[in-house]
C-alpha cells in the first residue's frame, strides 16, 4: 500500500481596500504591503519549518506531493530567495514531487478551456524555469474535476490528476483505488476525504501512531491525504507539536513493512487502474 501526502501552498494577491477611480496598472489594485506582511508571517510560522521537517523526514522515507501556486512562487522570488532555494533542494533530492495546477489558483476551467490551458501551461513553464522539473501530476483548486477537464489534462501530457473523493460521486466505489479516465489513459487519484479531514481539523489532538494505525488498515492500493500546507504552523500553531507530529509519521509507518509513503507519480507507475471513472 502507498500513502500519498499531498499538500498545497498558496498565497493570493490581495486587493487594496481603496482602489483609485482610474486604474493604470496592477500596482493600483494590488496591496503589495499586505501581501508581504502575510507572506513573511506565514513563511516564518509555516513554510520554513515545514520544509525543514520534510528535509529531515525524507531521509526516513517520507516523500510528498506538493503544489506551490504561481502567485506564491512570485512572492518567494521577491521576498525570500532562501526559501525558494530550500524548496529547490528538496525537489532535486527527490523528497518533494511538484504538482501542477492553474497558475493563479483559480477555477478557470469554469470560464473557458483556452484560459484554463493557458494558466496551467504558465505554471508548468515556471516550475521548469525555477526547478528544472516538468510535473506529471495535476491538481485543481479544491481538487475539483470533471470528465471534460480530464480530457484537457490528458491532452497536455499529464499522467494523472488528483481529485476529491466525494462520496456522493463515488457511490459504491472507494477513494483508495487508482482509476482511469473513461476515454483516455489519464489516471485518477482520489483524496480520502475522511482521513484527510480528520487530520486537517483534528490536529493537534491526534497522535501520529494512531493516525498511521488507522491509515494502513484501509483496504486498497493507495490512501491520498490532501490538505493545505498552511495547516502546519499557520492554522495549527507550532507550539501544539504539529511539526513533531509530521516528523513522527515515517517512524511510525516503519512498523508496517507493507506500506510506504510515495509521491503521486510513483503510485501511477506501480499501480494499475482498477476501473474507469
Amino acid at each position: 500500500m502507498f500513502i500519498v501526502m499531498y499538500m498545497e501552498m498558496h498565497q493570493p494577491r490581495r486587493v487594496k481596500s481603496v482602489v483609485p477611480p482610474i486604474i493604470n496598472s496592477m500596482e493600483d489594485i494590488v496591496d503589495e504591503a499586505e501581501d508581504r506582511k502575510v507572506f513573511e508571517r506565514v513563511s516564518k510560522k509555516c513554510y520554513r519549518p515545514l520544509l525543514g521537517v520534510l528535509e529531515k523526514s525524507f531521509k526516513e522515507g517520507f516523500k510528498t506531493g506538493l503544489k506551490v501556486t504561481g502567485t506564491l512562487l512570485e512572492q518567494m522570488e521577491k521576498w525570500d530567495q532562501p526559501l525558494l532555494d530550500q524548496l529547490e533542494g528538496l525537489v532535486a533530492g527527490g523528497g518533494v514531487e511538484l504538482v501542477a495546477g492553474p497558475y493563479h489558483h483559480t477555477l478557470s476551467f469554469l470560464l473557458s478551456r483556452e484560459y484554463y490551458l493557458k494558466e496551467v501551461e504558465e505554471h508548468v513553464k515556471r516550475l521548469e524555469e525555477l526547478f528544472g522539473f516538468r510535473p506529471k501530476i495535476l491538481a485543481n483548486p479544491y481538487l475539483s474535476y470533471n470528465d471534460a477537464v480530464g480530457e484537457w489534462i490528458n491532452d497536455l501530457g499529464f499522467k494523472a490528476v488528483i481529485a476529491e473523493g466525494a462520496s456522493r460521486i463515488l457511490g459504491w466505489r472507494t477513494s483508495n483505488l487508482v482509476y482511469k479516465h473513461p476515454k483516455s489513459g489519464l489516471r485518477i487519484l482520489l483524496r480520502n476525504s475522511k482521513l484527510s479531514n480528520e487530520l486537517a481539523f483534528g490536529l493537534p489532538h491526534i497522535e501520529a501512531g494512531s493516525f498511521i494505525d488507522k491509515t494502513v488498515r484501509v483496504d486498497g492500493q493507495v490512501v491520498v491525504i490532501g490538505l493545505p500546507a498552511e495547516t502546519f504552523g499557520e492554522f495549527v500553531p507550532r507550539e501544539t507539536g504539529v511539526f513533531r507530529f509530521l516528523a513522527q509519521l515515517p517512524r511510525e509507518l516503519r512498523r508496517y513493512p507493507w506500506a510506504s509513503f510515495a509521491p503521486p507519480s510513483e503510485v501511477v507507475e506501480n499501480c494499475k487502474p482498477i476501473d474507469s471513472f
